[in-house]
């Protein structure tokens, strides 16, 4: 809370800056502000004329409103630059985290066509061993993605669009579906290769 020689606010949310420094300063009018200053003295000569007695005390505290009222100005003008600066700070840091994200993901994919389980001579086993190390580590990159998606609504950026990180999602499916298929074809000759012919069940 503010206290401000008898004025008392509220602390407000950063959203409402302008339109507490409207406020105070009637946007730059200078009639609004001279006008809103004198107020406390033009009361007082009221209060005179009706042969009612101010205090000494409340005389002070209205001369002493004008300078409390500009520093309290000067704070808004200070929190407003602050916050500027903060922000294109902030919006900085986003857009380099947001460029170095890109490069990791292009690295990952540049990785996985190389180490990726596509290798027949694998076993079956440790292909699917890989294809779920690959899911788990794509799942962190979608996780990283969307810790940063607020900054990008935030500041109105374009969503960006990982095409590197999805060819390895879309390539984790197809191989998902071809090991699953080759797995299926093990059993089978497991189980036929010890029987009759006139025995296979091929249906």
């Amino acid at each position: 809370i503010l206290r401000v020689t008898g004025v008392q606010t509220c602390a407000l949310p950063i959203c409402c800056l302008s339109h507490l420094q409207h406020a105070v300063y009637g946007n730059g009018d200078e009639t609004y502000w001279k006008t809103y200053m004198n107020m406390p003295r033009y009361i007082d000569k009221l209060l005179e004329k009706c042969d009612i007695q101010i205090a000494e005390e409340e005389k002070d505290k209205v001369e002493a409103l004008q300078s409390e009222f500009t520093r309290f100005g000067s704070m808004l003008n200070d929190s407003e630059r602050m916050l500027n600066t903060n922000k294109d700070k902030m919006k900085g840091n986003l857009m380099q985290n947001l460029e170095d994200f890109k490069s990791t993901v292009a690295a990952r994919r540049k990785k996985f066509l190389q180490e990726g389980p596509f290798d027949a001579a694998l076993t079956i086993k440790k292909a699917f061993e890989g294809i779920e190390q690959w899911k788990d580590w794509v799942e962190q990159d979608r996780e990283a993605e969307l810790r940063m998606q607020g900054g990008v609504d935030l500041f109105g950026l374009d969503r960006p669009v990982y095409k590197d990180l999805a060819g390895i999602e879309k390539d984790l499916d197809l191989l998902q579906q071809v090991w699953g298929l080759n797995n299926e074809w093990a059993d089978m000759y497991e189980e036929w290769k010890g029987g009759r012919f006139t025995d296979l069940n091929v249906e």
